[in-house]
């Protein structure tokens, strides 16, 4: 920022100066992204971790993003619960701005369950543009993508603190599918009780 700064500066050409003035304002919006980002996770690791719904979680990140022209349902369990960092909230909100923001032709978000082999798999799928092969396994590398890149990185610390995975398994052209893997153990099913 600083560097386009003192281009802009130096620059007798206008439309030049203006070109440097535009990286300046694009880096600063990187910065205040990233920051903002980064505030959401400060306490990342240091509450304790416990037995959260999965269901409010989901109308939990449903809340935190804008209203948009799609649709976002859950058929997840009410009474399912899951062992986990409290952050995981994170988790989910992360999942639907990435298919809104990438998702380019998606109409629909769609979170569901399933118990697979003594595990609860916890799916999130869209019906967008999917995500190609080759990048599947590089959407949680650190700085990868094209916003802050630190987004399914992060997804991926948060849920590996209780010993949840994530993977993309959706087919390009046809929508991503992400599955997290919740280990037998560190889910129920717990029904609510009234008063």
């Amino acid at each position: 920022m600083s560097g386009f700064l003192d281009l802009a500066n130096s620059e007798a050409d206008p439309e030049k100066a203006r070109y440097y003035l535009s990286r300046c304002k694009d880096a600063g919006e990187r910065m205040e992204v990233t920051i903002g980002f980064t505030r959401e996770y400060e306490n990342f690791g240091i509450v304790s971790s416990g037995w959260v719904n999965v269901s409010s979680l989901v109308s939990s990140a449903r809340s935190e993003i804008s209203p948009v022209d799609v649709s976002i349902e859950s058929q997840i369990s009410p009474a399912l619960e899951i062992y986990a960092d409290p952050i995981i909230r994170k988790v989910f909100s992360t999942l639907l701005e990435n298919a809104i923001r990438h998702g380019k032709t998606i109409s629909y978000i769609r979170f569901a369950e399933e118990i697979r082999e003594g595990d609860c798999i916890i799916i999130c799928e869209d019906d967008g543009i999917g995500i190609p092969g080759a990048d599947k396994e590089h959407i949680f590398d650190h700085g990868f993508g094209k916003h802050t890149g630190i987004g399914l990185f992060l997804s991926r610390e948060i849920l590996s603190i209780t010993g949840l995975s994530i993977c993309e398994c959706g087919e390009e052209g046809k929508g991503a599918r992400f599955e997290i893997t919740v280990p037998g153990g560190k889910f129920r099913m717990k029904e609510k009780t009234g008063l």
